[in-house]
């Protein structure tokens, strides 16, 4: 069993201090597109994207279907389209037949919870193909390792194919970090974002992910290293918590900025 507590309300991106990057990014939604939240357990992806998602429905009239284990914030919203969630086991028995069903509704936007199997991943890709957005999650350490995650899915023969793909359909991947605040109390996000750019997307396929850290630091991606020393300049947090706390592929750029051997 899992229990966890949640507010009643969802709060909007402004209030979590979601990147307003991201924010642009799944207004992009007619475009179709790969919109993907990777981070440990527990620290706050469903959160995350509950409230762009719910944010996005208070503006525009957007036909929402989710696939979700459990179904953790319920959509509020007064439309003529109200998001179709579904829960696995409960309303569905399967991934596929879910598909199925779901792209009879000819939506516009898809949240998949998590992307725990291979089959999920390469079914999420045939997805982008039929000009739906996909919003999911990964389990990963930093936004580069997300596109490891997805083309280690495909046998060898198949990656040059879906790595240019994926170079064309990625929108933006969110990394983040749930960090105690310095009075101990309350929990804050630290981020890391990586939009779409002519540069990313030439380092894509041509399978130089490793080497994505060194445009990090350009004014439209965020890096984790930038996010810990804005909120360690803000007061938010201290810099022993954002040593502790910041993923190790990232710890000796922050380091480095914060000039500690």
């Amino acid at each position: 069993m899992r229990i966890r507590r949640l507010e009643k309300e969802v709060r909007k991106p402004q209030d979590l201090g979601i990147p307003d990057s991201v924010r642009e990014a799944i207004r992009e939604y007619k475009g179709g597109g790969l919109i993907c939240f990777s981070a440990p357990p527990w620290s706050g992806k469903s959160t995350s994207i509950a409230t762009l998602v719910q944010d996005l429905l208070y503006d525009e009239c957007v036909n929402v279907v989710t696939l979700e284990e459990p179904i953790e914030y319920i959509y509020k919203i007064d439309s003529i389209m109200p998001p179709e969630q579904r829960e696995i086991w409960f309303d569905t028995d399967s991934y596929d037949s879910w598909i199925e069903t779901a792209m009879t509704q000819s939506p516009q936007i898809m949240v998949i919870q998590e992307m725990t199997t291979n089959n999920i991943i390469r079914a999420m890709m045939l997805l982008l193909k039929k000009w739906v957005m996909v919003i999911t999650t990964l389990h990963s350490p930093d936004t580069n390792s997300i596109f490891k995650n997805i083309v280690d899915a495909y046998p060898l023969d198949e990656r040059e194919s879906i790595l240019d793909e994926l170079s064309q359909q990625f929108r933006c991947f969110v990394s983040q970090r749930l960090v105690p605040k310095t009075d101990k109390k309350w929990r804050i996000a630290v981020y890391e974002v990586l939009t779409s750019t002519d540069e990313v997307q030439g380092y894509i396929s041509e399978w130089n992910a490793g080497r994505l850290h060194q445009i990090m630091g350009k004014e439209w991606h965020l890096s984790f290293q930038r996010d810990f020393i804005n909120k360690i300049q803000s007061g938010e947090i201290d810099y022993e918590t954002a040593l502790r706390y910041c993923p190790k592929s990232r710890k000796e750029f922050l380091k480095k900025e914060l000039w500690i051997s």
